[in-house]
Order: structure tokens, then C-alpha cells, then sequence
């Protein structure tokens, strides 16, 4: 598939769109359709569908690797990421599409010689999600060669020298990628579901070591955690997540599960445990504003209009630990709230 860039004398630098698929006949049309114009060659990694994902994506002129699933899901991307010849590589999957404005996106990979990978903007097609997030940055867009993504599920990009990478993000109006997801219940489930088992497999590999490395179990567990949160599997994520934080040295990881707990705690209805977890949030200085509005959302839950407000006057700006903005209606939408019950409890002492 040819990007049309050769029109314009830039054929270089190449990019290779990866992508690994399972009956997604439905999707890759609309998701090919938006790689045209923008990379050189398409390779599809079909790990096993029973509807016609193959013939689809061979008519759209992608390369299909015919294989199988393995419960692994860096093992599938290694797989795609292998059979590329492109200097660059853009990980698509099925349910997203590109918006992308391509003498942009070429300018900035012929200044990137010291840039192992670039974050891109992704997009719900819904809006935002249910903790308010209307967009994240994903590394999507990286060089190939000295790359690996590595993990069952939650699959991360890895240096091969184990450095850290070094991550660029790209202006939304240069590459941005709008996701679809899976609205139907039930199929979201199964997903969580499976998640959960992969990351329990990776888990239970990684405690089979004599010596495993902190790192990786306090990863592995976040990723059970997450998976487990997903199937609706309280108890058991909660578990998984109490393992990543008895990693401390592992801050991010801690913190993510620390995160992880105090919504469960909101969802549960434990407020004083979110209390307790959004304080040990604050003292690491990761969280920000964000840990007073976790604390605002306890004291609303216990009642307790005049502390939910004074936390609520020190949020300027809402943001997860990863730096992402988050919605800020439901802050305005907490604060009605509150001072609704607030000047409901003043009127009944007068």
C-alpha cells in the first residue's frame, strides 16, 4: 500500500502501519481506508479469525500474516513488527482510524534522529469516558529496530538496551487517532475477562522465578488489577493491586494502584478508605489536584458538604497521574451538589 508521498518527492521516510486482528471483517475497512495517503506498507497479523478479516485486508492491499493466538499480545505485535521493512512504525488497531495531516507528520520524522518513539493523541469517539477522560497519548508511532513490545496484555514498548525511551509527542493536528472501542457490554466483558487471564499467567510466570525483578511483578499485578477491575472482579483485583503497591520503589506502579484502589473504594462505598489512600497519594507529590478531588468525592459520599467544598476550591485543573486532563464538568457537577446539601443542612437549623 503506497502512501502517495512519493507524489510530493518524500518517499523517506517510510512508515509501516502494524496491526494484529481477530474477526474484525467489520472494522478494518473504515480503519485501512484511513492509512492511505499516510504509510507505505500495512501488515495485518490475523491471529486466528473465523470471519473474513484475511480477505479484507489482503483487498485493501495490506500484507496478512496468517498465524495464531497465543495469549500473548506482545508476542502477536512482535510478529507484525518483524515482517515490516519501513523505518518507522505506527501501531494501529482495528477500532481506531487516523486523522493525519501528512507533509506534517513527514517533517517531523525527518527531524526526529534522537527520538525513539512519538505519543499520539487517541480520541473516544463517545466522549469522554466514565472518569471523565476525553483523551489520552499512547506511544503509537516508533522506530523499528531495537524496539520489542513486551507483557501479555497491557503490551509495552521496551528498548533493547533497556534504556528508557526517548518519547516525543506529536500535535494532535499532525497525527491523531479516533477509537470506537467496544460498546456492547458483554463483548467488553469477555475482553476484561480475558485480559485477567493473561495477566494472571504472566503474574503466576514471573512468582515461578526464584528471583524475580520488583519491577516486573509490581507491573504484572497492576495490569491483573486493572484486568480484574474490568471483569467486575472486585475482590480479586483489589488483591492484585494490594501486590503492586507492596512494591514501593516502584513509584509509578504504586501509585497507579494506590489510584486504582481509591476508585474502587468510591465505587464500594469504603469513603474512609479512600480518604487514607488519596492522603498517601498527596505526600508523593505525583497526584496533585488530582488526589484532592478523590478526597472531595469521599466527603460527599460520607455527607460531608463543607469538606467536600474545601476541597473542591483547590481544584484549578483535573488531571490523572499520567498528566491527562480529565473532564471538568463532573467537578462543577460535585460542587452543585454539595452546596445543594450544604444549604439544605443550614435551612434545617433555622
Amino acid at each position: 500500500m503506497g502512501s502517495g508521498r512519493e507524489a510530493a518527492g518524500r518517499a523517506e521516510p517510510r512508515i509501516a502501519a502494524c496491526l494484529i486482528v481477530r474477526d474484525e471483517a467489520e472494522r478494518l475497512p473504515a480503519c485501512l481506508a484511513s492509512l492511505h495517503g499516510v504509510v507505505d506498507e500495512v501488515i495485518v497479523h490475523d491471529t486466528g479469525s473465523r470471519d473474513s478479516s484475511r480477505e479484507v485486508a489482503a483487498g485493501c492491499g495490506a500484507t496478512v500474516i496468517a498465524g495464531r493466538w497465543l495469549d500473548d499480545f506482545a508476542r502477536a505485535r512482535n510478529v507484525a513488527l518483524d515482517a515490516a521493512t519501513a523505518e518507522w512504525i505506527l501501531a494501529v488497531d482495528a477500532d481506531e482510524t487516523l486523522q493525519v495531516d501528512p507533509a506534517a507528520l513527514t517533517a517531523a520524522l525527518q527531524v526526529a534522529d534522537e527520538v525513539d518513539a512519538f505519543a499520539v493523541e487517541i480520541r473516544s469517539r463517545g466522549g469522554a469516558d466514565s472518569r471523565g477522560l476525553d483523551a489520552r497519548a499512547e506511544v503509537k508511532l516508533f522506530r523499528r529496530g531495537g524496539l520489542r513490545y513486551r507483557g501479555r496484555v497491557h503490551e509495552r514498548l521496551e528498548r533493547a538496551d533497556a534504556k528508557p525511551l526517548t518519547v516525543r509527542l506529536l500535535p494532535p493536528q499532525t497525527l491523531r487517532y479516533q477509537h470506537s472501542g467496544y460498546q456492547d457490554a458483554a463483548v467488553a466483558t469477555a475482553k476484561a475477562v480475558r485480559n485477567a487471564r493473561l495477566a494472571r499467567l504472566e503474574l503466576d510466570e514471573l512468582l515461578a522465578d526464584p528471583d524475580p525483578q520488583p519491577a516486573d511483578v509490581a507491573r504484572a499485578a497492576l495490569d491483573l488489577g486493572r484486568s480484574e477491575l474490568g471483569a467486575g472482579q472486585f475482590e480479586a483485583a483489589a488483591g492484585a493491586l494490594r501486590m503492586a503497591r507492596a512494591q514501593p520503589e516502584e513509584l509509578m506502579e504504586w501509585a497507579w494502584a494506590t489510584d486504582f484502589l481509591a476508585r474502587l473504594a468510591l465505587r464500594t462505598g469504603d469513603p474512609q478508605e479512600v480518604l487514607r489512600l488519596a492522603d498517601e497519594l498527596a505526600a508523593t507529590e505525583l497526584a496533585d489536584e488530582y488526589s484532592s478531588w478523590l478526597k472531595a468525592q469521599a466527603f460527599g459520599l460520607l455527607g460531608r458538604a463543607p469538606e467536600c467544598l474545601q476541597q473542591l476550591d483547590t481544584i484549578t485543573s483535573l488531571h490523572d497521574l499520567a498528566g491527562r486532563e480529565l473532564a471538568f464538568g463532573q467537578v462543577r457537577e460535585l460542587r452543585a451538589l454539595a452546596e445543594a446539601n450544604r444549604d439544605e443542612a443550614e435551612s434545617e437549623l433555622h
